[in-house]
């Protein structure tokens, strides 16, 4: 910055000046050896600390670009429920928070790297963890509507006994059950896919098991129609 750069500046000149008077006050020219020598390793400990400290501005801009990035798509995650945003985004602040104060206590450019790729790291696997609960999020609507409209339909079958009916609104329910639990227990989006994925096939499943029943159901009370029909007609048609 415009005054870290003024600071610096003034420590040089002042090194500068400290040498020169040390180099006028030398008795000897092994005592003006010794103050140049001084004088100039003040003055290249000087350009190390504005190396270090500009090393240190850029990784605490990094951090902050990241942690604003991350914030910001955490944000626009419309998956995502206004609790699970808040606990993401105090997550990746605390992160960004710990890690500058980790570059502002390096005593060297290689520590700065070192703490600014970790909190990059760190901001990350926040947002890796957030990405992951949206897509569980997802998933688990997508199977909750899945199995409302798989009981609706059951519920609306009139070719379907009300036993029936129960049973396999409580396979659906149980199927459900078992897909959200497999979500929620994933530890990468693939694996919420594939549980999304098995969950919606079985309730697909069950529900193809009760349009079968209701169609079986329907069979047989046409058959015992025909043939209520065809006795009565026998019946009554005055044959000996």
């Amino acid at each position: 910055t415009a005054d870290e750069k003024h600071d610096l500046v003034a420590a040089v000149d002042e090194a500068v000046n400290t040498a020169k008077n040390q180099i006028a006050q030398a008795t000897s020219p092994d005592e003006a050896t010794e103050a140049t020598a001084t004088g100039e390793a003040n003055i290249t400990a000087v350009s190390d600390d504005a190396k270090l400290q500009a090393a240190k501005n850029d990784a605490v801009n990094a951090i902050d670009t990241a942690a604003t990035n991350a914030i910001a798509a955490i944000e626009n995650n419309k998956s995502l429920t206004t609790a699970q945003k808040d606990a993401y985004k105090a997550q990746i602040t605390n992160a960004a928070t710990d890690v500058k104060n980790a570059i502002n206590q390096a005593t060297n450019v290689a520590d700065v790297t070192t703490a600014e790729d970790a909190g990059t790291a760190n901001i990350s696997a926040v947002s890796d963890t957030a990405k992951l609960q949206a897509a569980k999020n997802d998933a688990v609507s997508a199977i909750d509507t899945a199995t409302t409209n798989a009981i609706t339909a059951i519920e609306n079958n009139t070719s379907l006994t009300a036993g029936q009916k129960d049973a396999y609104k409580a396979q659906i329910t149980n199927a459900a059950t078992d897909a959200k639990n497999d979500i929620n227990q994933a530890t990468n989006v693939a694996d919420v896919t594939t549980a999304e994925d098995a969950g919606a096939a079985n309730i697909s499943a069950v529900s193809d098991a009760a349009k079968l029943q209701a169609a079986k159901n329907d069979g047989i009370a046409k058959l015992d129609e025909a043939k209520n029909t065809t006795i009565a007609q026998i019946t009554e048609s005055g044959l000996s």
